[in-house]
């Protein structure tokens, strides 16, 4: 801290000797911001918050109460849905993503008939991002 004092001290001399030398007072810069007068900021854990999960995380196998996914999906302009168990197959077809088709949303559902179904756990939708 001392040895500190004294380098400023030199600086403001040398400063003072140009001044007379000058005539004025010369518009000196500000010194550089020095390292350990720098305060480091700890990232906050909500910043995190967009991480990316594995697909195979977010399609999981289906429960036993569980008999089916329902897929919405966009092709060709209309919105659509319907039903799927093979989880392999979803994982694979979700990535694909053309003008004219793409997977908008996954649940894992509870299938009576083609008409009635509980949903169980909506699983992915197309705002998450995932990797493969």
């Amino acid at each position: 801290m001392l040895q500190r004092e004294r380098e400023f001290t030199a600086v403001w001399r040398a400063e003072c000797e140009i001044n007379k030398i000058l005539g004025a007072d010369y518009p000196f810069l500000e010194p550089p911001v020095l390292p350990s007068s720098r305060k480091t900021s700890k990232k906050k854990k909500s910043a995190r918050a967009t991480k990316v999960a594995k697909l195979n995380t977010l399609i999981r196998p289906l429960r036993n109460e569980e008999n089916a996914y329902r897929v919405t999906y966009r092709c060709q302009g209309g919105t659509y849905s319907g039903f799927q168990n093979d989880t392999a197959f979803l994982r694979q077809i979700i990535p694909l993503r053309t003008d004219s088709f793409a997977i908008e949303s996954v649940e894992a559902v509870i299938l009576t008939d083609m008409e009635n179904y509980t949903q169980s756990e909506e699983l992915w939708d197309s705002s998450i991002p995932f990797t493969q």
